[in-house]
């Protein structure tokens, strides 16, 4: 099941899977708190088992997407990033992107995105592409 939760409940699946080794305090992102952001949590048994973040203010960038890794390939992320597709075009919005690590490039390219510019590398996190999907 999918639904609708607050910032600080993504923060440890975060620190788990995208900032392992690091504290708690660089699992928040920018935006995280502002009025038109949205965090989807996927549950099963009452348990967050993927995340994810979209920042309208910034043009809709879809932010600090994971999934549990014992939970990885079972279609969780794709169904988190479907609630944010439609989310998104039922507020009318033309587009939506990410920072996608490189790994991450085929589960994305799979949902319609496509490469924008070169690759550049986020220090701590690692080498990155923007992707972009037109709504």
């Amino acid at each position: 099941m999918i639904k609708e939760i607050l910032a600080h409940e993504t923060l440890s699946l975060r620190q788990r899977v995208l900032r392992e080794g690091l504290s708690v305090d660089l699992c928040r992102f920018d935006g995280d708190e502002l009025e038109d952001t949205f965090h989807f949590g996927y549950f099963l048994e009452d348990q967050i088992k993927g995340i994810i973040t979209c920042v309208m203010s910034d043009q809709n960038q879809i932010r600090g997407m994971a999934v549990d890794p014992g939970k990885q390939g079972k279609g969780i992320g794709s169904a988190l990033l479907k609630k944010v597709i439609e989310a998104l075009r039922e507020k009318k919005q033309k587009s939506v992107w990410c920072n996608a690590r490189t790994h991450a490039i085929p589960f994305y390219k799979k949902h319609s995105f496509f490469i924008e510019g070169d690759r550049f590398i986020i220090k701590g996190v690692g080498e990155h592409f923007k992707m972009s999907h037109n709504l």
